[in-house]
């Protein structure tokens, strides 16, 4: 297999099942809006940033290998930059007459979290 494929494999094996576990765990808690149970699961589907600095910090310390690092900075970049497009994919597959609203309004709670950063 070649890296690209092991990545590409990697990305949708982790992003597929955070999301299914998001949805899961939210459909406990918000049983009854599973619009906002999806859109808040696509937003936790991602790698975090946060991956980058736990995996620098364990290759200089010789935990893990050139290449499985390479392999973690590359899975959690690829997520990354799929979270926009998994967003739009979500909203625009709601069949909420609201749907627009709750864009504006994880919008503003998103400009909101920048300005106070």
């Amino acid at each position: 297999m070649s890296e690209f494929s092991l990545i590409f494999v990697f990305t949708f094996i982790i992003v597929v099942l955070k999301l299914v576990i998001a949805v899961a765990v939210l459909g406990l808690f918000l049983g009854h809006c599973h619009t906002a149970t999806w859109i808040v699961g696509v937003g936790l589907a991602h790698v975090s940033d946060f991956s980058f600095v736990l995996a620098s910090r364990a290759r200089r310390m010789g935990i893990i290998s050139r290449e499985v690092y390479l392999v973690i900075l590359s899975v959690s970049a690829l997520s990354i930059l799929l979270s926009p497009l998994l967003w739009q994919l979500v909203l625009f597959s709601v069949k909420s007459p609201h749907w627009h609203h709750l864009k504006m309004s994880f919008v503003r709670l998103r400009l909101h979290f920048m300005k106070s950063s």
